[in-house]
């Protein structure tokens, strides 16, 4: 696979995220969505990442993000309200 490429950063990104290197897995989605990768589906993913590390502002930011592109994204508007539920406490 081609490091140049988006989907090699998208492939490792999810490895990164199974294996829970957290850190490791926002660089490669950041490089994926730079790369051109499906930008809507890497924000929500991103945005997982981010969720799962505990940064709700950022897992917000980019749940918007992948909605703004594809409204129909049903996982990313359920784990925005999700994020936003717990930002305010209420999970």
């Amino acid at each position: 696979m081609d490091p140049a490429k988006g989907a090699y950063h998208t492939t490792a990104g999810l490895a990164y995220y199974k294996l829970n290197n957290l850190d490791k897995a926002i660089a490669a989605f950041k490089q994926a969505i730079a790369r051109g990768e499906n930008a809507a589906e890497m924000r929500s993913v991103l945005g997982n990442a981010f969720f799962k590390k505990g940064m709700l502002d950022e897992a917000i930011e980019q749940y918007k993000k992948a909605l703004a592109l594809n409204p129909n994204l049903t996982g990313a508007r359920n784990n925005l309200r999700a994020a936003e539920e717990e930002k305010a406490g209420k999970r």
